[in-house]
C-alpha cells in the first residue's frame, strides 16, 4: 500500500491538497531500508544456524549482505513490503567477498521486521574456495606473485593545497560553481553547475 501526496508551493511552503491511497503497490525502497533489511537479516538466529550448518561460518563478521528489492513477487507475499537479501563471505577484513557467494537468499518483510523465507538448495553448493582479490597485501593469493615492483613511485603533491574549495554542498573551482547533492535514485546529481565567463557574457547581452 502507498499514499500518495499532491503537494503544491505557496509562497515557497508547500503545501498538501490531496491525498489518494494506492493498493498492490510499494514506494521505492531507500538506503534506510536496505540498512534495516541488513540489520534483521543478521540478527535473525535460524540465519546464523544455518551458515553454521551449511558452511560452518560462526563470525557473522566476515558474512556481507547486498540487499534488493523485490521483483516478481510471489502469490503469496503480495502487498507486503519485502527486500531479499545476497549473502556473500569473507576469508578476511580486505578479502573480496564476491568471489564466495552463498547459496542462501533470506526474504525480509520490513514492516514485521523479520525473515519470512529464505530460498536455498536442500543440500548447499560447494563454496567456491579461489581468492580473487585486488589489495595488494593479498595479490600472492590470487596471481600466485607477489605484488609487481618494477613500475617506478608516481607521487601527485599540492603544496599549496586544492584549487578548489568546498563550503557546504558548494565546491568552486577555477570560474566553475557547481552545487552537489545525493538521493537515493540517481545518486550524485549536480545543481546549479554555473561558469563565470558564461554568466558574465549572459549578462552583457541582456544589457
Amino acid at each position: 500500500m502507498m499514499l500518495v501526496l499532491t503537494i503544491i508551493t505557496r509562497h515557497t511552503l508547500p503545501i498538501a491538497t490531496r491525498a489518494k491511497q494506492l493498493e498492490g503497490v510499494q514506494p521505492t525502497t531507500t538506503p534506510d531500508d536496505n540498512i534495516l533489511a541488513e540489520h534483521i537479516i543478521m540478527s535473525d538466529p535460524r540465519i546464523r544456524q544455518l551458515l553454521a550448518e551449511r558452511y560452518g561460518i560462526t563470525d557473522p563478521d566476515l558474512i556481507v549482505f547486498d540487499p534488493w528489492s523485490l521483483h516478481g513477487t510471489p502469490e503469496g507475499y503480495k502487498g507486503r513490503r519485502l527486500m531479499q537479501g545476497f549473502l556473500y563471505v569473507r576469508t578476511c577484513k580486505s578479502d573480496n567477498e564476491y568471489a564466495h557467494p552463498l547459496d542462501m537468499c533470506p526474504l525480509v518483510d520490513l514492516n514485521l521486521g523479520k525473515v519470512i523465507h529464505v530460498d536455498m538448495y536442500d543440500e548447499p553448493a560447494r563454496m567456491p574456495p579461489m581468492m580473487v582479490n585486488y589489495h595488494r597485501d593479498l595479490a600472492k593469493a590470487t596471481t600466485g606473485n607477489e605484488w609487481r615492483t618494477d613500475a617506478k613511485p608516481i607521487n601527485i603533491t599540492q603544496p599549496e593545497g586544492p584549487s578548489f574549495t568546498v563550503e557546504g554542498n558548494l565546491v568552486t573551482w577555477q570560474k566553475w560553481h557547481i552545487r552537489i547533492g545525493f538521493n537515493a535514485r540517481e545518486g550524485l546529481v549536480l545543481h546549479q553547475v554555473q561558469h563565470l565567463t558564461l554568466l558574465q557574457c549572459s549578462s552583457q547581452l541582456q544589457l
